[in-house]
Order: structure tokens, then sequence, then C-alpha cells
């Protein structure tokens, strides 16, 4: 029997995240940032998915030489691939823990720790393109335009986003892995109609949405979209 590493519990009631729920995530992943690289972002099945569903994508729209963000880049799976690419990467996290799992990989790269449900640390138009992967998940709905209004601001004029979002039907929910009991990641879901009406109150045109499933089938599907900056 294959071994199941995780456990989601969702949260009765629940629509939104919290700042409680926030924080409880942000200490999660600091205190178990080299297990959860090991165990989850390095995982070399996911790592292959990631390359051949998301970033092969993104790569498509997006020039070698590009200057991009990597927004909740992380222990740093996605920006290596990019790195590798060619693009000239800013990686960009809450978790200082989190970064310096990447910076031990030596992945070539800008670090910068920064919750980008703040103002980013940007002049606008300095970016080329923004990778957002696996972080949306972790921002409460009603701040999620502000962040999207962000990448906008630092992206050059037709400059691209890739944006990714749990599929589900708006449910909250936490995970752990086996074992901890303590330490628990919450996130939240949009449905296929919830996550373009997102997209539509932003100035982004979309160029591509698909659905993608996980590696392990364990988990939920995964709503992607490459967007682009009008003007």
């Amino acid at each position: 029997m294959k071994k199941k590493f995780i456990k989601d519990i969702i949260v009765p009631g629940a629509t939104d995240l919290t700042e409680e729920q926030i924080t409880e995530t942000i200490q999660a992943y600091s205190k178990n940032a080299s297990s959860y690289a090991r165990m989850w972002s390095w995982n070399p099945a996911h790592r292959e998915e990631i390359k051949d569903q998301q970033i092969i994508k993104f790569t498509h729209y997006s020039e070698s030489g590009s200057k991009v963000l990597v927004a909740g880049a992380g222990t740093g799976r996605d920006l290596e691939i990019l790195v590798d690419e060619g693009f000239e990467c800013t990686a960009l996290d809450v978790s200082e823990q989190m970064l310096n799992e990447a910076k031990s990989r030596g992945i070539r790269s800008k670090y910068i720790v920064h919750d980008f449900r703040t103002k980013l640390p940007f002049p606008s138009t300095s970016f080329d393109a923004v990778y957002c992967e696996s972080a949306l998940e972790h921002v409460p709905k009603k701040e999620a335009k502000f962040v999207l209004q962000e990448f906008y601001r630092v992206l050059v004029p037709r400059g691209i986003l890739y944006i990714g979002a749990k599929k589900g039907e708006g449910e909250i929910y936490y995970r752990y892995d086996v074992g901890n009991k303590v330490n628990r990641r919450f996130y939240t879901t949009y449905d296929d109609v919830e996550f373009h009406q997102l997209l539509a109150q932003t100035d982004f045109s979309v160029i591509e949405f698909w659905i993608d499933d996980h590696f392990d089938r364990q988990t939920h599907r995964w709503l992607s979209a490459i967007v682009r900056r009008n003007s």
C-alpha cells in the first residue's frame, strides 16, 4: 500500500483565512523548512510535474534572460528550474528559513524576505515576468486582489504573470504531515468561477488557463493561468 504522508482537514464553516492561521502556517514552514524541502518540495516526481505542467508553459511566454520575480519561492525548487532555463530571478518569500534552504542549494538568485500581502519592495515596471505557483493558497481571499495588483505594478507593459491556486469549492483546510499534529499549514481553495472572477477584478488579460492533477492524486487539483499586463 502506498504510504500517505499528508492529511487534509476542512475547517468547518470557514470561508477565508484568519491572521492567526496565516501566522501558524508561516511558523510551520519556518520550523520545518529542511524536512519540508526533503519530503515535499524537492520530491523528484513533484519537481518533474511542476516543470512539465507549469514552468514549460511559463517559459513559452517569457524569454530566457528576462527578469523574473519568483513570489513565494519557498525552498527554491521552481527557482532552480527557472535559473537553469536562463532567467534572471529574484526570490521572495515570507519565511527566511525557507529561503535559506534555497540558498543552501547554491541557486544563483537575489533573495528577499518579504510578505507580499504588503506593498512589494520594488519600483514599478521592475520585472519582465512574475511566477507565483504555491503562494496564493496562503493568502486570504480578501487580500488576493491587492496581491495581484502589486504583481501588475511591478511588471513591465505586456509583462507575464503565472498564477496558481488550489482547486476546491471555496473551503479552508489545514494539513499536517503524518506524525506531526502540531505544525499546521492552512490553505484556501477556489472553484473555477471564483478564480476567473478574481482575475477579472484586475487589468490582466488571461492568455491561457488550465487545470492539472497532482502527481500523487491525493491532494487538490491545481488551477493555473498565464495572464498579461495590458499597458
